[in-house]
């Protein structure tokens, strides 16, 4: 019946889900504490690049609240909060049954357009001439090298790969059983910071989830969770940053052989 019904499937590129729980969190980080009416996850700014969007949000009596990427939302969406456990298992990037999948074009090219610019990646043939169709100011499309639609979701792909290797390896080591992936289990390759960023993710995850429960039945406030939560946001930001500083000369190195390369 489903087969009869649905003649094409849309995809999204997905690096997580977040429960309900995270609108709610962001909404009092943006000074809304009531139940939400409305809100709108990628408001956007014509004075800020694509990926800089505010959350917007308003509650039952009126109230009115809004962050932007960079004040607040960022740490939130990047460590792991509120995100099902299922998500630290799945290796399915460019959601690989779809007919159509839609991306953000994560490219520097397109990063300064305050309304964002999406990748189309079409599988079925039958949808090339509807999409070739499309009057140009509904949208422009134009074609894309696949290496660029790839390198535009190198973070998901970093997460749904080397960090997802190394998950199923800490998952096998605590006898749970996991569904056979496309990467093998690895913990040998990985460089302690890099283990150590993954560790404070899953904890970061587990603290938030389990959090969820005790505060909607009122044993803990929201603010108590934020204090939690930004405890060990703290600890992640201060392996990010030494990362970055073990990384430096490489990225000085490539830089160097770049410009010589050109010359």
């Amino acid at each position: 019946l489903l087969k009869e019904r649905i003649r094409y499937i849309l995809g999204l590129v997905c690096g997580q889900l977040k429960s309900s729980f995270y609108t709610r969190y962001i909404s009092h980080l943006a000074g809304v504490d009531e139940p939400i009416r409305k809100c709108y996850y990628r408001t956007k700014e014509p004075d800020q690049p694509a990926s800089n969007y505010t959350f917007t949000c308003e509650g039952v009596s009126g109230g009115k609240g809004a962050i932007r990427w960079d004040e607040g939302v960022s740490p939130v969406w990047n460590s792991r909060c509120f995100t099902p456990i299922a998500c630290n298992y799945c290796d399915d990037v460019f959601a690989e049954v779809a007919d159509v999948t839609f991306m953000d074009a994560w490219l520097p090219d397109y990063s300064k357009d305050p309304k964002g610019t999406s990748l189309v990646l079409v599988r079925n043939p039958e949808l090339h001439p509807l999409l070739e169709g499309v009057p140009k100011k509904v949208a422009d499309l134009k074609p894309i090298p696949v290496l660029d639609v790839i390198r535009s979701q190198s973070g998901v792909l970093k997460v749904k790969r080397s960090h997802l290797a190394f998950r199923v390896h800490k998952a096998i080591v605590k006898g749970k059983e996991i569904p056979k992936k496309r990467v093998n289990p690895d913990r040998f390759p990985f460089p302690l910071l890099l283990r150590k960023e993954i560790v404070i993710l899953d904890n970061l995850q587990s603290l938030s989830r389990r959090m969820v429960p005790e505060e909607d039945e009122g044993r803990i406030p929201l603010q108590e969770v934020r204090s939690q939560v930004n405890r060990h946001l703290s600890s992640l930001d201060k392996v990010r940053k030494s990362m970055q500083l073990v990384r430096l000369p490489f990225r000085i190195l490539r830089k160097i052989r770049k410009v010589f390369g050109e010359s």
